[in-house]
């Protein structure tokens, strides 16, 4: 990692996207047969600011679902 996460702060102004609610919200419209509106949550924004995903490497975003949808199961 190039940053120590614990310095990292919140830039007033900005956009940032919940990943983990945008994929339970997703989830859910899916489950409602809304697949316009799970494809309108997955789709990206410009000018967002993401926890997990970058372009480069998609992976962490990709282990955090899969870890999701295991803790979903487990419930």
């Amino acid at each position: 990692m190039e940053k120590d996460p614990r310095g990292a702060r919140a830039q007033s102004g900005r956009r940032y996207r919940w990943e983990d609610g945008d994929l339970r919200h997703c989830a859910w419209q899916l489950g409602q047969g809304n697949y316009r509106a799970a494809l309108d949550t997955a789709r990206p924004r410009r000018g967002v600011i993401h926890a997990y995903f970058q372009r480069a490497d998609p992976l962490p975003l990709l282990m955090r679902a899969a870890n999701r949808a295991c803790a979903g199961v487990d419930r």
